[in-house]
């Protein structure tokens, strides 16, 4: 098994666990994670950097307002789910499958990120 295979599995199964602790679809899971919880760290971390709140609460009311209403995020996670794997799979013409894309783009591009954002603390 690869190195690419065995993060793929291991960050699903986290998710997948995830999911079922707290109730929430895979999907729903996913979304939170890449489309808010990743984020939040980085505008956190800009806004450490900068000695302020503002990005972070902007972010946040942005999101809150436009992202993510409570009343359609399931239906929402899927749209932005499938979308998600759309573009994963259109690295294709670049010679990646899907796992390797998302490793790329949703494991190691946020952790090369943070640490560069790290670095400038």
């Amino acid at each position: 098994m690869s190195l690419t295979t065995i993060t793929f599995s291991f960050v699903a199964k986290v998710l997948h666990k995830t999911a079922e602790i707290i109730g929430l679809t895979y999907e729903e899971v996913n979304i939170l994670l890449y489309y808010l919880a990743v984020p939040l760290v980085y505008v956190s971390v800009l806004d450490a950097i900068l000695g302020s709140h503002y990005i972070k609460a902007i972010w946040l009311i942005v999101t809150a307002l436009f992202v993510f209403p409570v009343n359609r995020f399931k239906e929402r996670s899927m749209a932005l789910f499938g979308r998600s794997v759309t573009f994963l799979k259109w690295f294709a013409r670049f010679g990646l499958d899907y796992l390797q894309a998302s490793v790329l783009v949703c494991v190691v591009l946020p952790v090369v990120v943070l640490l560069v954002l790290l670095a400038f603390l």
